[in-house]
């Protein structure tokens, strides 16, 4: 089965490149942050420097969309679950593929944030049947706190219609009940039996936290 075209890819890192750039200049997104700073606040702790250390997580974010989608195929093809996850990285693609005037009149930058936002919650919901079945996530990070964090900056109601798309696109094209069945996958989870390598409860790298942004909430 196909995997992800290079092109794909290279033409979302280009479009981050180009819309990061921008905000530079134009300082929308930072404007946004910093409205939302006090929200985000009860959620996380946040260094108290006017909202640098929350923009540039905002702003990581984004940048790290295709690394995950990368991980993520590499991880699925391993684990012998490529044809059950490609469907779900289609529709990943398929969204972050969309014009920006489609997506957003705020411009690029906010549509690359609501693409960045659906691929890692998609992520986070593939990860979460992965876990319940093998004791790790397919790809190791935990996406929990930021998608958190981003379904606030997001705002209502657009958060939730993202959220409800991502839902959707998991029922429609995932079926864990199917793919953890399949005999490759069984195969790999047998060998990673064998070599003890499944952790059960492990805690996976966060990416809030790793930018100086713990909760005492939600940990």
């Amino acid at each position: 089965m196909k995997t992800m075209r290079e092109d794909n890819l290279d033409a979302l890192v280009h479009s981050i490149q180009a819309a990061t750039a921008a905000e530079q200049q134009q300082q929308r997104l930072r404007t946004q942050v910093l409205f939302h700073q006090a929200d985000i606040s009860r959620l996380v702790d946040i260094a108290d420097d006017d909202g640098d250390t929350l923009y540039r997580f905002v702003l990581r974010y984004i940048s790290e969309v295709p690394v995950m989608l990368l991980n993520l195929q590499h991880a699925a093809m391993e684990a012998g679950l490529w044809r059950y996850v490609k469907p779900v990285m289609d529709v990943a693609l398929a969204f972050v593929q969309q014009e920006p005037e489609q997506q957003s009149s705020k411009g690029q930058i906010f549509a690359l944030l609501h693409q960045a936002y659906l691929v890692h919650r998609l992520l986070e919901e593939v990860n979460d049947t992965y876990i319940h079945r093998v004791g790790q996530p397919m790809v190791p990070k935990d996406m929990a706190l930021a998608n958190v964090i981003i379904h606030t900056l997001i705002e209502e109601p657009l958060a939730s219609t993202l959220e409800r798309l991502v839902e959707h696109s998991v029922q429609q094209v995932f079926s864990p009940q199917i793919a953890y069945q399949d005999p490759d996958f069984c195969a790999y989870l047998s060998r990673k039996e064998s070599n003890n390598l499944i952790q059960i409860a492990q805690p996976w790298p966060c990416l809030s936290a790793q930018m100086g942004m713990s909760s005492p909430i939600l940990n």
